[in-house]
């Protein structure tokens, strides 16, 4: 089945999936859409392609793209990256859909976000395009800023929004950019991404539990002490932080989009006490839950934006 996803043309081959899109902003050359899934665990697309370039911030759940450069898998710890005309299918390894953030962007304004990264890819006719790169607390700044003033007015500025999307994706696209040319594979390398891959499962599946190395390694079908180097070389980070990232990343959907108590997000998403997630966001985020949550003023905006440019530095 073939759908669009912005009226003013951009599009994308879907296949056997259960989703709704809301387009939340559209301006010449770039448009901002939530997308959100109930596909089946287990459940695999059809072959689509985007038909733009696609920066793509997974909030909820988990899933896989699988390309010819191998297997990604998207959680909230994760952007990935998409260019027209490349095939891929999705894969649901797991239970409870998932909802992302998509910003897509006609080939003009892609290429001027480019030019303004590394003014010399003309020259050399190329710019590598990595498959993801980690979502950093910046990035997620940024991400859930666009989306809460899209979502608290009802007429939002168009320029802002705009020049907010076009500060993103640039400091996406610096980062890409920054990313190391993965080496070539070989069977031992490519076990040891699928260990990661069982374990990033595991840990959005069971991220409300108290969990234990033994669990994890059993997940993965590695030993434990195997699991802690492989995932720490593959990932750039122990488990632990990965997971203490996770959960507070999963932690801002909730903030935005309910009214539930702090202390309440935070035990479901298996900090042992309010205090606990507290600490953990701040470490993350540079403030409180409270502070995230009533963030809509556009003077801690301005404060906020501050805390990326001066993380970024």
């Amino acid at each position: 089945m073939e759908r669009r996803y912005i009226d003013a043309g951009f599009k994308r081959t879907m296949a056997g999936l259960d989703h709704h899109i809301k387009t939340l902003h559209q301006s010449e050359g770039v448009a901002l859409a939530d997308y959100r899934c109930w596909a089946k665990r287990g459940s695999c697309s059809g072959e689509e392609a985007a038909d733009c370039f696609e920066l793509v911030f997974p909030r909820r759940g988990l899933y896989e793209r699988v390309d010819r450069s191998g297997r990604s898998v998207a959680d909230a710890n994760r952007v990935l990256l998409f260019a027209p005309g490349r095939p891929f299918r999705i894969n649901h390894p797991i239970e409870g859909g998932d909802a992302s953030t998509l910003i897509q962007f006609e080939a003009k304004a892609w290429f001027d976000l480019v030019g303004a990264v590394d003014p010399g890819w003309r020259d050399r006719n190329q710019f590598q395009l990595p498959a993801a790169i980690p979502a950093e607390p910046a990035d997620q700044l940024l991400h859930s800023d666009l989306l809460r003033r899209l979502g608290d007015r009802t007429n939002p500025d168009p320029l802002e929004v705009s020049e907010r999307i076009a500060f993103l994706g640039e400091r996406i696209l610096t980062r890409a950019s920054e990313e190391p040319q993965s080496p070539p594979r070989n069977g031992s390398s490519d076990l040891h991404l699928e260990i990661v891959r069982r374990t990033k499962q595991a840990l959005v599946s069971h991220a409300g539990d108290r969990l234990t190395l033994s669990f994890l390694a059993r997940q993965a079908f590695s030993s434990p002490f195997h699991l802690c180097r492989v995932f720490r070389r593959e990932t750039g980070m122990p488990i632990f932080k990965y997971l203490q990232r996770l959960r507070v990343h999963l932690s801002l959907d909730l903030l935005l989009e309910s009214r539930r108590p702090i202390g309440e997000v935070g035990m479901e998403l298996g900090f042992a006490s309010p205090s606990h997630f507290s600490t953990a966001f701040r470490r993350e985020m540079g403030m409180s839950p409270r502070q995230f949550r009533r963030g809509s003023g556009e003077a801690f905006a301005r404060d906020r934006l501050q805390r990326v440019r001066e993380y970024s530095s």
